[in-house]
């Protein structure tokens, strides 16, 4: 026992080093389209050869007895499955069984043509015997959908989400998204009405980017579902539904006690440009639910009114760094498209967030300096913001912020960058140096062309070699 588990802990502590990709966990309908051959078998042995790892030892070779075919043929009465060769082909979704099999333990193999488990323990189902016709029933079910195509394909599917057999079920309703949201579109939203929760949530989300306006009674009905998910759903949905009454529903389903809902409820009327629902973009800033507040704010990219800004500037002081990060991108996106004017004042109150614990908030801070001065208003930046804007270059752990600070510097074309922006076009990133050459060649100093000129003499990246040599034409263009 103590050898066992060690083994299964070894393996355990293995496993999430090696899968660093997102596991997928197929259903029975998937696995069973997957394979070429399915068959219930029981352990038999392990052989005694073992292979290793990443220095780990594991079992290579596990012989199982074939006790029925349900897919495929197979004339053998066992079959020897080899998990070196599994793993070798499916790395990094490790394939090894997780535990040792248990002597005439009764397992489904899901299997390739080269009996190659499939990949991240997808490829063996361990059931117990009471339970086998349950899924032979399935799969029999399975193969037989498959012989069926168009309408009558999808309207089998419809029918066998509400199957008596949960494996079947299960399957289905994943199979939902698969079906043409649009040209089937009132036949899944027909499943709203279905008494099982599981079965409306799928239904739900299945229609997410339906264009069928037949469905559009069924999902205004659906901002009343019982079931949050299910209303948080419908808001999505009718993101991309046209019709009457839709606005007016969005904005009563604000009042919804489920955080998600209402979240949802801003992002649709946004997105469908619904300025009449102002009053609830309003007051989805005093919401005590961060997401929704960030959602509020992030709504006034869409209705572009000016006299929101004072609203935009309180929210910048917001305790959750979502929501000040949101609030500093629509005053960047106003400048942007000169909505607003900006001022010294305005721009000395971002100024601090430079500073911010947050890096998503100091990324759009300084991505705000530099959106400011490509419309103009280089002028009304502090010393102190550009000093700020130096330190992060130097010192700040996260690139991304580093890098929209370079491009800010470069934008407002103080002299004072000009030491940290030269130093720039040696670092190992190749957008942080094209950004440097950008920022430097708008500054307008003659004296560094040498730099410039030895930076492109070891430059490699193409990209930045064009940014390097715009920078030295502007520059040697300079009276």
């Amino acid at each position: 026992m103590f050898k066992k588990a060690i083994y299964l802990f070894l393996l355990l502590l293995f496993l999430p080093l090696r899968v660093d990709a997102k596991i997928y966990n197929y259903t029975l309908l998937e696995k069973t389209r997957g394979a070429e051959l399915i068959v219930l078998a029981k352990y038999g042995s392990i052989k005694d050869e073992k292979y290793e790892l990443s220095s780990t030892m594991f079992p290579r070779f596990a012989e199982y007895r074939i006790t029925e075919v349900w897919k495929g043929s197979y004339v053998e009465d066992a079959m020897l499955l080899d998990y070196k060769n599994t793993n070798d082909k499916y790395e990094p979704f490790i394939c090894r069984p997780a535990v040792h099999p248990i002597p005439d333990e009764l397992v489904i193999f899901f299997l390739e043509k080269d009996l190659a488990i499939f990949a991240g323990f997808q490829g063996k189902i361990v059931i117990v015997p009471g339970k086998v016709s349950l899924y032979s029933d399935a799969i029999e079910k399975f193969l037989k959908l498959d012989e069926f195509q168009g309408r009558e394909k999808v309207l089998l599917t419809l029918k066998m989400v509400e199957d008596g057999n949960p494996h079947v079920r299960e399957s289905m309703l994943r199979e939902l998204h698969n079906i043409d949201k649009t040209a089937y579109g009132i036949e899944i939203a027909g499943l709203l009405n279905n008494k099982d929760v599981l079965v409306r949530r799928s239904a739900i989300k299945a229609l997410d980017g339906t264009e069928d306006k037949r469905t559009r009674p069924f999902v205004l009905s659906a901002l009343k579902d019982p079931d949050s998910k299910v209303r948080e759903g419908a808001t999505y949905v009718l993101r991309s539904l046209d019709g009457e009454g839709i606005t007016s529903s969005l904005i009563e389903a604000f009042n919804d006690y489920d955080a998600m809902v209402r979240r949802g409820v801003i992002l649709s009327l946004s997105h469908r440009n619904s300025k009449e629902a102002m009053p609830v973009y309003l007051k989805a800033l005093d919401d005590e639910d961060p997401l929704v507040r960030a959602s509020g704010i992030n709504a006034f990219e869409w209705v572009q009114q000016p006299d929101v800004i004072p609203k935009i500037l309180n929210a910048i002081h917001d305790k959750n760094e979502r929501v000040r990060a949101s609030a500093i991108r629509i005053l960047y996106v106003y400048i942007r498209i000169g909505a607003i004017a900006p001022n010294a004042k305005v721009i000395d109150s971002v100024g601090i967030f430079l500073t911010d614990k947050d890096p998503h908030v100091r990324k759009q801070a300084a991505f705000l300096f530099a959106e400011t001065s490509w419309k103009g208003y280089r002028s009304i930046i502090s010393e102190q913001i550009v000093n700020n804007l130096i330190h992060i270059v130097e010192s700040d752990n996260n690139d991304q912020v580093k890098s929209d600070a370079i491009m800010a510097l470069g934008a407002i074309a103080s002299p004072l960058a000009t030491p940290i922006l030269l130093k720039t076009l040696s670092d190992k990133q190749w957008n942080m140096r094209a950004a440097a050459a950008d920022g430097l060649s708008n500054i307008g100093n003659k004296t560094i062309i040498p730099h410039l000129e030895r930076a492109l003499i070891k430059e490699k990246k193409q990209y930045v070699i064009k940014k390097l040599e715009h920078a030295l034409e502007r520059l040697t263009g300079i009276e």
